[in-house]
């Protein structure tokens, strides 16, 4: 599978790419979260087995899932933001086993822009704005203040952990207090780590000292629910497998976790909307072909990045 190279800037959490695409292969990230972010033109975008154009503003975010990039027009500029997860562990332990969507274009299935998808993309601008001005060069930082990247990624990761989890995704009006949130994510982590094992609500209970009945109460009220949760983060699982190795599909569906291959069938169909089958072979066949892609240098997109950043302005303060 390609392996996207990331252009970490040194002393902190954050990585950043610019370039033209033509082609970026089907790839996965290791907690990593990634913003593909379209500064000119427009870019395909896919995972999950959707598909979405991002237009010139639009942004997207993927963490585990398999994707890939290809241009829409050839006159694109695209920006990949890459957070290091495992910095963020001190502060937020459950960071790493957490699962984010935010599909900050008109094609996404839930509001957009709301509030937070407009402070975001402020963020992420600011990003660009300031390493810029430092005459950023391939990812070189000479003389700017890692201390204000740190200080904005932790904006970022903060952004996403309280209002692009993917409970909020599936219920967008859960409001729970924070404890009942902590409780729910060290639950996910659990879940994570554990998934290829045989896991039922027993256990759960008992690793959390808590009541069967309690702990299915409490899941059910993030929608989702423990069998549903589970049954979605082994078909996650199983993406690595389909495309990395030629396991069939029983073979694949003992590996994480499934008790018999109808059910695990029946869960990638519904999360994914599509059979394994199908997946493996579309992104298969954007693995096998060659990266197509021309980096660039921020001060190259100037004039893009100051006209996005004063129409996000005007955006923000005469609506």
């Amino acid at each position: 599978m390609y392996e996207e190279k990331i252009p970490w800037i040194d002393g902190t959490p954050l990585g950043i790419k610019v370039r033209k695409i033509e082609l970026v292969p089907t790839h996965m990230h290791e907690n990593i979260l990634e913003i593909v972010f379209c500064l000119k033109g427009s870019i395909k975008f896919a995972y999950g087995y959707e598909e979405f154009t991002l237009m010139e503003g639009e942004f997207i975010s993927v963490d585990k899932d398999a994707h890939f990039l290809q241009q829409e027009n050839e006159d694109n500029v695209c920006i990949s933001f890459y957070l290091n997860l495992e910095w963020f562990v001190s502060q937020h332990p459950y960071i790493t086993g957490l699962l984010f969507v935010c599909e900050a274009t008109k094609q996404s299935a839930r509001p957009y822009p709301s509030y937070y998808h407009k402070q975001l993309k402020g963020i992420l601008l600011s990003f660009l704005f300031y390493l810029s001005k430092q005459k950023c060069l391939a990812g070189s930082v000479a003389g700017s203040d890692p201390g204000m990247l740190i200080r904005g990624a932790a904006q970022v990761i903060e952004i996403f952990i309280q209002h692009f989890d993917i409970v909020f995704y599936y219920n967008p009006d859960l409001r729970l207090k924070s404890e009942m949130m902590e409780r729910n994510r060290h639950m996910m982590v659990y879940l994570q780590k554990h998934a290829t094992e045989k896991l039922t609500l027993e256990l759960i209970a008992k690793k959390f000292n808590l009541s069967k009945a309690y702990v299915s109460e409490f899941l059910s009220m993030f929608e989702v629910g423990f069998r549903k949760s589970l049954s979605y983060i082994r078909a996650n699982h199983s993406e690595k497998l389909l495309l990395e190795t030629d396991l069939n599909i029983m073979d694949i569906s003992e590996a994480c976790g499934f008790s018999d291959p109808k059910y695990y069938y029946r869960a990638f169909k519904e999360w994914y909307k599509c059979t394994p089958r199908q997946f493996r072979v579309r992104y298969r066949d954007k693995m096998a072909a060659d990266s197509k892609e021309e980096e660039l240098d921020l001060t190259e997109v100037d004039d893009s990045l100051n006209e996005m950043m004063q129409k996000h302005y005007l955006e923000l303060f005469l609506q």
